[in-house]
C-alpha cells in the first residue's frame, strides 16, 4: 500500500500534509509556494541513518519521489542557507 504526503514551502514554513504514515512505500510531493528557491532533505532520526536530498526547486516548483520508510521519526528540512534554522523544519512519523 503507498501512502501520500504532500510537504508544501514557503518562506520560512514546511508543513507536510498529515504528521504521520505507515511504513512501507511513501509518496513525498514536494511543492514550493514560496518566492525563494527551497530543498528538501529527510533523514530518519535513527542513528547512523544516511538523509535522502531533493533537489532545488524554484518558486512554484513540484517534485516527487517514492521512498521505503521503517517506523520511526524522520526529520525534514530545507537545507539552504539559514532556512532550518527560520523555521523550515518538521517531524513525520512513520509507523507500523
Amino acid at each position: 500500500m503507498l501512502s501520500f504526503v504532500q510537504v508544501v514551502e514557503k518562506e520560512f514554513t514546511l508543513t507536510p500534509s498529515r504528521p504521520s504514515v505507515r511504513a512501507g512505500s511513501v509518496s513525498l510531493e514536494l511543492v514550493n509556494f514560496g518566492m525563494d528557491t527551497h530543498d528538501l532533505v529527510v533523514k530518519s532520526a535513527s542513528e547512523g541513518s544516511k538523509p535522502v536530498r531533493f533537489k532545488q526547486l524554484d518558486p512554484r516548483g513540484r517534485t516527487e519521489r517514492t521512498l521505503r520508510l521503517a517506523p520511526g521519526r524522520y526529520l525534514l528540512w530545507c537545507s539552504l542557507s539559514n532556512h532550518k534554522a527560520r523555521g523550515m523544519r518538521a517531524t513525520l512519523i512513520v509507523t507500523k
